[in-house]
């Protein structure tokens, strides 16, 4: 099962010499599923910017994919990439996301139709929007308790800011 586990990330574009690379609260045991649901912190992604992610405290480059309590560097660079294949670790991951909220960068960039689709007949939803609305959204549906992940593309031109520290509007 490995072996097609590796051979279905290095088609999905997932960089590593291994699987996937992986970060999580816990260590994991390489003999075991990683791809496999955990009980653990939620994901909350806390900081965002043209560099990468932060995710509960953990600095990530680049492209992220976000699993329930597991975190994985994606190989997707452009909106243009993203494809049924690069989604492949939302089909695997037991359970599947009802949610799959997908940031495209600074703006929302449509994807391909039969990307939409492919992901429809697994029985997972494309939340498609722009990074900044995903990282939120993403945040909300998770504290909301709903089996949510996300396939993150850094914006090229938006500064860094804090998620979670926001003032908040106060409300009369």
């Amino acid at each position: 099962m490995l072996r097609c586990l590796q051979q279905a990330g290095r088609r999905a574009g997932y960089q590593s010499q291994r699987l996937l690379t992986t970060t999580a609260a816990r260590c994991i045991d390489m003999d075991a599923n990683i791809l496999q649901g955990s009980e653990g912190p939620l994901n909350l992604i806390q900081r965002f910017g043209t560099q990468g992610f932060t995710v509960n405290g953990h600095q990530y480059q680049g492209s992220l994919v976000i699993l329930p309590h597991i975190h994985l560097n994606w190989g997707v660079k452009t909106a243009a990439d993203i494809n049924a294949d690069s989604l492949t670790a939302f089909k695997l991951h037991h359970p599947r996301p009802d949610v799959v909220v997908v940031g495209t960068g600074d703006q929302l960039e449509r994807l391909d139709p039969a990307t939409v689709t492919a992901m429809k007949e697994a029985g997972i939803v494309l939340e498609v929007q722009a990074t900044r609305h995903a990282c939120a959204t993403f945040n909300f549906l998770s504290q909301e308790g709903r089996r949510v992940a996300a396939a993150l593309l850094p914006p090229l031109t938006f500064k860094p800011i804090e998620i979670s520290k926001r003032p908040r509007a106060k409300v009369d």
